[in-house]
């Protein structure tokens, strides 16, 4: 029922906007998984970040910031033209592999 509530972005600002939204969640559980007590500690703890999981998540987070960055300088300047959609397309593949790596972590 909730997702009959949805809309789809009409304008490449609002494509840009929602493609911010999934960074942002992305972020947020990129964030939490970095901040648990790391795995090498001599009693690995159950919930724990491993450091090649989190080297892996930041540079995700190094192509998805700029990628999205540029998405939303271009669709904010009048007459990009066809920059726009390849903004949009690069900032969407570069936050999707971001996100799909975020949704393979365990932070609670």
């Amino acid at each position: 029922a909730l997702a009959a509530c949805t809309t789809q972005p009409t304008s490449p600002a609002q494509t840009v906007y929602a493609i911010q939204g999934t960074y942002a969640t992305a972020l947020t559980v990129a964030v939490a998984y970095k901040s648990l007590p790391p795995c090498s500690q001599p009693a690995s703890p159950v919930l724990c970040s491993d450091a090649t999981i989190v080297a892996k998540v930041q540079k995700a987070d190094d192509v998805a910031y700029p990628a999205l960055q540029s998405a939303q300088n271009i669709v904010r300047s009048p007459g990009a033209g066809a920059n726009v959609q390849t903004a949009i397309f690069a900032a969407t593949q570069a936050v999707s592999a971001f996100e799909a790596i975020t949704k393979t972590l365990t932070v609670k």
